[in-house]
């Protein structure tokens, strides 16, 4: 596995919980869905290499159809088209989604960082690449979001409120980024709100900064 499947596709569990597990040095994974009948089936139960010190526990491999999430903690992955964290960026990808158990394994030592990522993406299934697009997704998304605060800010420049009470709104608060877009869909020549808008709200909803 890879490390990103690694996270979403099992987690650790104690051994001693024998009544919910199957160990995998007696039982297939593959086969461990299909020996208890009506029920919950069981899941499979992978042991840590030796090397790990990890002799108490094992990694549980979820069932098949779970819908489990990852969170990047910390910054995210950077751009591919910045030339000076480029290799950052291959090195990430590599790091994230081809398998490896030592970081000397993410490429050969004499190839650069761009061999190596171009080999593994050159080999790499639809689901890796979909994966990588949407990690530059995230940036694509901050680009336009801080091309179009600087156009509202650069109208608002000539609509901030004066002493005569004109009614005008000053949309040029930093702290909450979410005004603009609804000063945008305010001031739409479409109103059409879809399902998808309503779903889209309802994830957005947290600050930017947040």
């Amino acid at each position: 596995m890879n490390f990103l499947e690694f996270m979403l596709e099992t987690y650790e569990d104690s051994k001693d919980r024998k009544d919910e597990d199957v160990r995998s040095s007696e039982i297939p994974v593959e086969d461990a869905f299909g020996l208890r009948g009506p029920g919950r089936p069981r899941n499979a139960c992978i042991p840590y290499l030796e090397a790990a010190g990890k002799g108490k526990c094992c990694r549980i491999k979820r069932l098949q159809g779970h819908e489990t999430l990852p969170t990047i903690v910390g910054k995210w992955i950077c751009r591919s088209d910045n030339e000076v964290e480029v290799d950052l960026f291959r090195g990430s990808i590599l790091m994230l989604l081809k398998p490896w158990r030592k970081l000397n394994e993410l490429k050969i030592p004499m190839e650069t960082f761009k061999e190596a990522y171009d080999r593994f993406i050159s080999q790499a299934n639809e689901k890796t690449h979909q994966v990588v697009t949407n990690i530059q997704y995230y940036h694509e998304c901050s680009d336009g979001a801080k091309a179009h605060r600087k156009k509202m800010r650069s109208q608002t420049d000539h609509t901030k409120p004066d002493d005569t009470n004109t009614g005008n709104i000053d949309t040029d608060v930093d702290d909450r980024e979410e005004i603009e877009d609804f000063y945008e869909a305010a001031t739409s020549d479409s109103m059409d709100i879809t399902e998808e808008d309503i779903k889209w709200a309802q994830v957005m909803k947290t600050q930017v900064r947040d």
